[in-house]
């Protein structure tokens, strides 16, 4: 598995199955979960930013 090689060099130490699933995995997809959120809320405020641009003209 790629991400747990990359995880493992970052840490410099060995990760067992059992601390890698519940911390590492869990850390990556609240990150990611993160970096979505973020994403859909800007996103959403450009929308309608560009929706309402001919109202301030």
């Amino acid at each position: 598995m790629l991400y747990k090689a990359l995880i493992t060099i970052n840490e410099g130490k060995h990760i067992s199955e059992e601390e890698f699933f519940p911390k590492y995995i869990k850390a990556h997809l609240d990150r990611g979960a993160i970096l979505l959120e973020n994403e859909f809320r800007y996103g959403g405020k450009f929308i309608d930013h560009l929706a309402n641009l001919d109202k301030s003209i």
